[in-house]
């Protein structure tokens, strides 16, 4: 059997903006609907040390979160104006308990993947490629027993 979860604009999740303007930055963004589709202006602006935007759909209320472990993959459907290439970055979040603050989403365990779109379709991403981002675990003290790939009841 084959379990679907539409995390989308269309979807039944809210979404929200994120850019580096909380982190002394200057980059600015725009999230709009165009019908269903989500639409995302973004000027970077290097201000910040690593300018960033995107969205995030937060799925699950913290410290339960949704449990990933009976999915597969993750299929990222966009597309992109700008010239190639076209570098994404996919975060999932995992409360941490001991390491997460309940209420600050910046403390959550950081998964990663960084990869390019494709111009032929949707990018099916396997979720074990998922690893922890370094520079949380570096700016979170991660112990070494905790600084693995999670994706159960707290992603």
């Amino acid at each position: 059997m084959q379990r679907t979860l539409d995390i989308s604009g269309s979807g039944a999740f809210p979404v929200e903006l994120r850019d580096d303007s909380g982190d002394q930055g200057a980059s600015t963004s725009i999230l709009s609907r165009r019908g269903g589709d989500l639409v995302l202006d973004c000027s970077l602006q290097k201000r910040f040390a690593w300018p960033y935007c995107g969205f995030f759909f937060p799925v699950g209320a913290e410290p339960q979160g949704l449990d990933l472990s009976q999915f597969e993959t993750v299929t990222v459907d966009m597309e992109h104006e700008a010239a190639p290439p076209h570098a994404m970055r996919l975060y999932i979040r995992n409360f941490e308990p001991g390491l997460s603050v309940e209420g600050v989403w910046k403390t959550q365990k950081v998964n990663e993947i960084e990869f390019e779109l494709s111009d032929s379709g949707p990018t099916v991403i396997p979720l074990h490629l998922l690893r922890p981002a370094v520079w949380w675990s570096s700016a979170m003290r991660v112990p070494l027993l905790h600084s693995g790939t999670a994706h159960s009841d707290r992603a």
